[in-house]
């Protein structure tokens, strides 16, 4: 999840996705808007959010896991272009 958060959603490292993200997983977020499912889905959520904002800075709470489901609790921010 820390990977995830600094590597691809900070910095745009796509090229991760496949080596941190099980094929069939599910980005919640992406599905309440309709997105496509697994890999794919986290991926158009993570290019929609950076298409948008620049300058993301994020800050992690924390970040939980229990058998094959983790969460974070964080938060960001940038600049919206």
């Amino acid at each position: 999840m820390l990977t995830y958060l600094v590597e691809v959603g900070g910095r745009g490292r796509f090229d991760l996705i496949e080596e941190i993200a099980h094929e069939d997983m599910v980005d919640e977020a992406n599905q309440a808007f309709g997105g496509p499912p697994g890999r794919d889905g986290l991926i158009a959520h993570v290019k929609g959010f950076q298409k948008n904002l620049t300058d993301i800075q994020f800050d992690i709470h924390q970040i939980v896991g229990g058998g094959d489901q983790v969460m974070a609790h964080w938060s960001f921010t940038a600049r919206h272009v």
